[in-house]
């Protein structure tokens, strides 16, 4: 399947020539993700060596008001350039032609967590206390170089071969500072968004993060997201006020204390204590894993009881397996049509960029 140019490649310039396309494994606002195949490297043990290509259209990316587009395409950029995780979609190369950009990533063909939940409706505690955990490990990779990825959801939570997960897309992640811990950017998934980040000033830090895995935790538990709504306005106005005044109170008032609804099977204890935890609507009092203190803590919970860290971090597949499996036959998504000729991105007529647009992405290459 695949395959395209000469044999004799020209290994000056990375180009789209270098890989042969395979199926399509996922689309999104700009353009699609390939499943490819490199034709200028093997595995170590001499074998194709597979990567996923996310291509994505130049005219798209511009049509994007206030230079929107390319600041969320430079902003992933730059930061997979240092992001660096057994538990983060890695980054390899990205290059461009006349008509579109490409990010060059490790392949992932287990299908997401969204895949996932939909054919089983919901996880049982120790299932969904792997993949919270393995999250938590995406998160703290995250913290710990202080980005905040701002968009936690089963849809960015991906599985490779083994079961094992990463966190994927961050197209609107952030990094702040111990100077500046926060940012006021108001995007988001608006189900999954913390308090504060709903507030009008929007301004949110680290556990932002931790609020939108409690969430994703509670679905994977119950197939349903706690809050039909959201969180409450009342919640997010106190919260807002609160930090306005600088009153990180330690009294949570019980009008704002999270109230999870009933679910099909009972959870326990722990599982119900961490979930509060996490959507605790005050952000300075929420879980936490940016400094190694809170991330200790956070690994202590009684939720985590019996987990194994150790060989979770050391992504020990065969010591620790996964509870999913995914199947190895197929790329476990749900994309329309996967023929390669009539759904590869690029192959279409492009409306021609001008020199001066083209110029908007001179600084984009990455070898």
């Amino acid at each position: 399947m695949g395959g395209c140019g000469s044999k004799v490649l020209d290994n000056t310039k990375l180009g789209k020539h270098h890989f042969d396309f395979q199926i399509i494994i996922g689309e999104g606002g700009f353009g699609k993700v390939n499943a490819v195949i490199s034709r200028l490297k093997k595995t170590e043990d001499g074998k194709d060596q597979w990567y996923a290509i996310k291509t994505m259209a130049k005219k798209q990316i511009l049509k994007k008001s206030n230079n929107h587009g390319l600041d969320m395409l430079f902003n992933e950029r730059n930061l997979l350039v240092d992001l660096k995780s057994d538990f983060l979609i890695n980054m390899h190369h990205c290059f461009q032609d006349d008509d579109s950009c490409y990010i060059v990533m490790d392949l992932m063909l287990g299908g997401d967590l969204r895949f996932h939940m939909a054919r089983r409706d919901f996880f049982n505690e120790n299932d969904a206390r792997f993949y919270i955990a393995l999250c938590a490990l995406s998160l703290r990779a995250c913290h710990k170089n202080w980005i905040i990825h701002r968009d936690v959801k089963p849809d960015n939570i991906v599985l490779g071969p083994d079961g094992y997960a990463k966190l994927t897309d961050f197209g609107i992640s952030v990094r702040i500072s111990e100077e500046t811990p926060y940012c006021t950017l108001g995007s988001g998934t608006k189900p999954y968004m913390a308090p504060e980040m709903l507030s009008h000033s929007h301004k949110h830090g680290l556990t932002a993060d931790i609020y939108m895995l409690g969430i994703m935790a509670f679905e994977l538990l119950t197939g349903r997201r706690p809050y039909k709504e959201g969180v409450k306005k009342d919640t997010v106005r106190w919260v807002e006020e609160c930090m306005t005044n600088d009153d990180l109170t330690d009294e949570l008032p019980y009008a704002h204390k999270p109230t999870l609804p009933e679910a099909k099977f009972k959870l326990s204890e722990a599982c119900t204590s961490f979930i509060s935890g996490c959507l605790e609507p005050r952000p300075w009092a929420r879980l936490a894993t940016g400094t190694d203190a809170e991330w200790d803590s956070f690994k202590k919970h009684a939720y985590f009881e019996g987990f194994d860290w150790v060989n979770a971090e050391a992504h020990n597949a065969t010591a620790y397996p996964a509870p999913v499996t995914p199947n190895k036959d197929t790329a476990n998504c749900d994309t329309v049509g996967n023929n390669l000729v009539d759904t590869l991105m690029g192959e279409e007529k492009q409306e021609r960029l001008t020199p001066e647009e083209q110029e908007k992405f001179a600084d984009y290459d990455y070898m």
